[in-house]
This record gives C-alpha cells, structure tokens and sequence, in this order.
C-alpha cells in the first residue's frame, strides 16, 4: 500500500494506482491550455502539497473527495516534496463500491485483453519496461474496464 510517507521519503519517482483523500484545495492556475488545481492529499500518515492537472475544463476538485491517482510523480519543489498528478480518477459519492465479481469467461476474457495491451504497449513503446510496475498496471487495468465496458 503506497501511504503518504513512502510519497515523501523516497523522491523523485513516478508512481501510481493509489487513493487518497483531498483535505485542503488551494489555488488553481492555467499552463497553456489546460489547468492545474493544487491541493493537498492525505492519509493515516500525513499530507502531501499536490498539484493535478485537471485538463481543458477547469473543473473544481472539492475537499473530501476521494482521487484516484493513476499516473503521478513526486518532485523536490524549493525544498519540498510536491505529488504532480497527471492522470486521476475522482470517485463520484453515489457509486456503490467496485467490487469485481467476475465469472470464468469474463476472467479469460479480461486476461486476454491485458496480454494484448501489454504486448502492444511494448511493442509501440508506450509501456517502458523500466516504468514503475504500480503505475503501468493501473494503466492498463483502466483500459481493460474501458473496452469491457
């Protein structure tokens, strides 16, 4: 389980596949044409000062939402550490909880589909094998809910 404290205790690196919680949203700007909203995140050990680029809409992240972050880095900022998220998903309040419940043929069906994005990932090196494992499996476990869908 990746926690705030292993965020900051071992920068730089790209990282991803973990929620968190937004405790505190702060100032919002623009970076050409999309816009970045800086909170700050925070679990059961501590916050971490963030920045997420939110896109073309300018969409206000609200406090108390759960965000789940699928690509991000974490960067040494005038002498601190700040989480630069670049992909994220927001749980929406009145979703049930995703509980996968899978049969036999939806489980060949998903493992398939991952090999075939794991393999044409590679081969257009869109996926480096050097990447952290957290934030390519997320990746591709987006992809996968995506054309199951």
């Amino acid at each position: 389980m990746i926690n705030i404290k292993t965020l900051l205790d071992n920068p730089p690196q790209r990282i991803g596949g973990f929620k968190k919680t937004i405790k505190t949203c702060k100032k919002m700007w623009q970076v050409g044409d999309n816009w970045v909203h800086q909170v700050v995140l925070t679990d059961e050990t501590g916050d971490i000062l963030t920045d997420v680029m939110i896109g073309k809409q300018c969409i206000k992240l609200q406090r108390t939402q759960e965000i789940h972050v699928v690509v991000g880095e974490t960067r040494n900022d005038y002498d601190k550490i700040v989480l630069f998220v670049e992909e994220y998903v927001i749980a929406s309040a009145t979703e049930p909880p995703y509980v996968p419940n899978f049969t036999g043929e939806e489980k060949v069906v998903r493992s398939k589909i991952k090999c075939w994005l794991v393999a044409s990932g590679i081969q257009s090196k869109q996926i480096n094998l050097s990447d952290n494992f957290d934030v390519a499996k997320a990746k591709i476990e987006l992809l996968v809910d995506f054309i199951m869908e």
